[in-house]
């Protein structure tokens, strides 16, 4: 059995636009930071959990006291909520994702998890309103690790679990962001981009070879997932943790 991995903003979901001014909006309203850095590529690990705590030690020169993150979560929740009360819009699902989760969960030779960034209570509210959250997927989210490094880790080790595996014959990572291709070939995991014009060159120069769109062309997509898992990448990382 494969195991194909995915990344939610930008990957299953179109909600990076929400996703920053909701993220942002959450410091001031919870820290009254009015400010915040939203290049995530500048930061040592781009999660929510990383990228809070740096956050915090720049403004306030200290580590989060206790509760503090969690207040930020509850806001940027809070502000997800009301965005997509406003304007649903905002939290489409990719073209031709649910139908692509429902084909690949069918199929006995391929386990499906998500690996996100993102906290979990924000992944899952961004997937549920995309029309996506009622798959039976594991999540491995920043709650879970800093590093995106661990959180594929981890993934792996709750797909293990899901569906009862010693180990799976081949990983692909699905995903449309910089630090996904970098973390994929860190791990030597071969992977998959999901992007379009700029965001697509911008993987490609990473070393990003293989990119497709979106997954309205479903029989295309499941013959490249199929090609790019037998693709063999050196890594630079241990997989295990």
């Amino acid at each position: 059995m494969k195991l194909a991995l995915f990344d939610i903003d930008g990957t299953l979901t179109k909600t990076i636009s929400a996703d920053e001014i909701c993220f942002t909006r959450a410091y001031q309203l919870a820290l009254g930071v009015d400010k915040i850095n939203t290049d995530w590529s500048v930061y040592r690990h781009c999660t929510d959990s990383w990228i809070a705590l740096e956050i915090i030690q720049d403004q306030f020169q200290r580590d989060p006291l206790n509760g503090e993150v969690a207040h930020v979560k509850a806001a940027y929740v809070g502000q997800l909520r009301q965005a997509q009360a406003r304007d649903p819009d905002f939290f489409l699902p990719i073209p031709g994702a649910r139908e692509m989760l429902e084909k690949l969960l069918s199929l006995k030779e391929w386990a499906v998890g998500i690996a996100t960034g993102g906290w979990e209570p924000s992944a899952r509210f961004k997937m549920k309103s995309a029309g996506l959250g009622d798959f039976d997927i594991p999540y491995s989210t920043a709650d879970d690790a800093f590093s995106r490094e661990d959180i594929l880790r981890i993934a792996i080790e709750k797909a293990r679990l899901a569906w009862n595996r010693d180990r799976f014959d081949r990983i692909v990572s699905i995903g449309d962001g910089t630090w996904d291709v970098i973390c994929a070939r860190e791990l030597g995991i071969p992977f998959l981009g999901i992007a379009d014009g700029q965001q697509e060159q911008r993987l490609r120069e990473l070393g990003a070879e293989v990119i497709v769109p979106d997954y309205r062309d479903l029989g295309g997509f499941l013959e490249t997932l199929e090609q790019v898992s037998n693709l063999q990448i050196p890594q630079t990382k241990e997989l295990e943790p």
